[in-house]
């Protein structure tokens, strides 16, 4: 029983109640539903919606210290992305690739900034300002590379460094667009309340267990 037990334990019990989460909701086309809303209100904004998801999970590195809780949430990006018009690689640069460069640029992550300077017997978390600056180059310098792919993606799909994987999906690109575009018009009146309820569920739990995890850990 060392002194990072009670991480491990979090993070471990975090993943297995996530993932069995995503499993249920996905079993209830709920994931689907909610998929479907984003491509929607999104299809003529869709750069905008991945500047905002990656900013999310730059934030999530780098100021809450969060790494390896996010990645059950890869398997909602990566569908968003081929929704989108685009493959898997945009899809895990959205999520992962942000993640991974917002925790190497921290400002205030507890484990990389917060025990660097109580060792160095630095004020907690001072030059915060300097590292925002130097937060906001690296997303900005992220987010231009993964806007680059993207664009070349969506112009010329076979130019993909992905697309030998991507063509083993049971659905093409374009034909998970069309399926989700239509997703969301075609719930059952009596089912959209409930769609609703779960889609807010699904939610709630996991901003609920990302504050657990940040407090406890």
């Amino acid at each position: 029983w060392g002194g990072d037990s009670l991480t491990v334990i979090t993070i471990i019990l975090f993943l297995v109640f996530i993932g069995g989460a995503f499993a249920v909701v996905e079993k209830g086309e709920v994931l689907k539903h909610i998929l479907a809303v984003f491509v929607r209100r999104f299809r003529t904004r869709k750069y905008l919606l991945m500047a905002g998801v990656m900013f999310f999970f730059a934030v999530c590195g780098g100021v809450l210290g969060i790494y390896e809780e996010a990645v059950p949430l890869v398997v909602f990006i990566v569908p968003l992305a081929h929704a989108l018009g685009w493959d898997t690689l945009v899809g895990l640069g959205m999520s992962l690739l942000a993640l991974a460069f917002g925790f190497a640029a921290s400002i205030t992550n507890p484990f990389t900034v917060g025990v660097a300077q109580q060792i160095a017997g630095l004020p907690l978390f001072s030059g915060a300002g300097l590292r925002s600056v130097f937060f906001l180059v690296t997303f900005a310098v992220v987010f231009l590379f993964v806007y680059r792919y993207a664009r070349r993606v969506e112009a010329d799909p076979s130019r993909s460094l992905c697309r030998a994987e991507d063509a083993g999906l049971s659905e093409s690109r374009a034909e998970a667009a069309a399926t989700l575009a239509g997703a969301a018009r075609v719930v059952e009146p009596s089912r959209a309340p409930r769609m609703k309820m779960a889609s807010a569920w699904l939610g709630g739990w996991i901003l609920f267990t990302l504050v657990f995890i940040v407090v406890v850990v």
